[in-house]
């Protein structure tokens, strides 16, 4: 028993000398921002994150709610982000209405968070839940939901939201080209900068150089805003016969384009092309071959595939928004089947043509 108290007194002064050695980094200059921001935050507990000293604080600034707060500054004293934590009536009227109106109305309501960062648009989280399956849905606040996500971590603290600081003229840039346009999310890679935009009620994709120069924009489209040539184009090809997964609208300083992803209905494999608006025709890349991944999938998940889809064949498998992807080939039909993080079957989804819906879907 006394080696077990000495243990535990020991970690507690291991504790308390972090949490000094903590306060003891976060400057004059953070501890001042915090205060120009939020005047009336109390119980104020400083973090250190990465890079940045993170302020956890209770707000009541503009209204007679206290909301649980955590704002992230630098030692420079420069703000980044805010995070707060909302009630579903304080949602924007926008956000309520989009919400109320999709798919996941019926689920139940987790957490709401509103995210604030630096030149950047005032972003949503409404956390849903059902059964065994939990997503986060990012809106804007006229209520574009702009991104669906199986729900992170409990203690995701949204810090890989905080925008990559781009060279300036890119803003220059956007503000010129597109005047209307929100910016969503930054991101570097490598040499390249990456900005998501709303224009308008339009989801954009911008990429910049190294040098802070365009050089290309991606606008995810329907088959229905696909130009009529350029459709005359993929119907004479020999792709023709093959489903549309997905298009995409590309500019470049040069030229202007539509990349479609394809996949055969006879499993020969997935095919991207572009076609021009010249009518030129391009094969980006070709999948001819089936690839198994069975041994490196969870056994309940190859169970649940040979259990419920007799004969099929595993095409590939990745992780998208959260979800583990599995394509199988299965009665002449390429199929996707999804998992959450618990290898727990959440949905089956393949293409079909018009004239094989229901008559009543049709009627609808």
């Amino acid at each position: 028993m006394r080696k077990i108290l000495l243990l535990a007194a020991c970690v507690l002064v291991l504790s308390q000398a972090c949490n000094k050695e903590d306060k003891d980094f976060i400057s004059g200059l953070a501890k001042q921002a915090l205060v120009d921001k939020y005047p009336k935050a109390e119980a104020v507990i400083w973090q250190i994150k990465s890079n940045y000293v993170v302020a956890e604080f209770i707000n009541t600034e503009g209204n007679d709610e206290r909301h649980k707060t955590n704002a992230w500054f630098d030692n420079s004293g420069i703000w980044y982000m805010t995070e707060t934590d909302l009630l579903f009536n304080e949602l924007p009227e926008a956000v309520k209405a989009t919400f109320a109106e999709s798919q996941y109305a019926e689920w139940r309501v987790e957490d709401i968070d509103k995210v604030e960062r630096s030149n950047m648009d005032v972003i949503y989280i409404i956390e849903v839940e059902n059964n065994d399956t939990e997503m986060d849905l990012y809106f804007s606040a006229d209520g574009i939901l702009v991104k669906e996500m199986a729900d992170a971590d409990k203690n995701y603290d949204y810090h890989d939201f905080i925008p990559a600081q781009p060279i300036s003229y890119i803003f220059t840039y956007i503000s010129t080209n597109y005047p209307s346009a929100r910016i969503i999310e930054i991101d570097i890679e490598g040499s390249y900068t990456e900005v998501e935009i709303l224009d308008g009620k339009v989801c954009r994709e911008l990429i910049f150089d190294g040098e802070g120069d365009w050089i290309l924009e991606k606008t995810d489209i329907r088959k229905a805003d696909v130009p009529s040539s350029i459709l005359q184009v993929l119907q004479a090809s020999e792709y023709a016969t093959y489903y549309i997964d997905e298009i995409e609208y590309r500019k470049t300083p040069e030229k202007e384009y539509y990349r479609f992803e394809l996949e055969s209905e006879l499993g020969d494999g997935d095919v991207t092309i572009d076609i021009f608006t010249n009518g030129t025709l391009t094969v980006v890349k070709k999948e001819t071959e089936h690839r198994d991944y069975v041994g490196a999938l969870n056994q309940s998940i190859v169970d649940y595939i040979s259990s419920n889809y007799t004969g099929a064949v595993l095409l590939e498998s990745e992780y998208e928004h959260g979800y583990l992807e599995i394509e199988i080939f299965h009665e002449n039909k390429e199929k996707t089947v999804r998992f959450n993080a618990s290898y727990k079957w959440v949905d089956t989804h393949w293409d079909i043509r018009k004239a094989d819906l229901p008559t009543a879907v049709i009627s609808t």
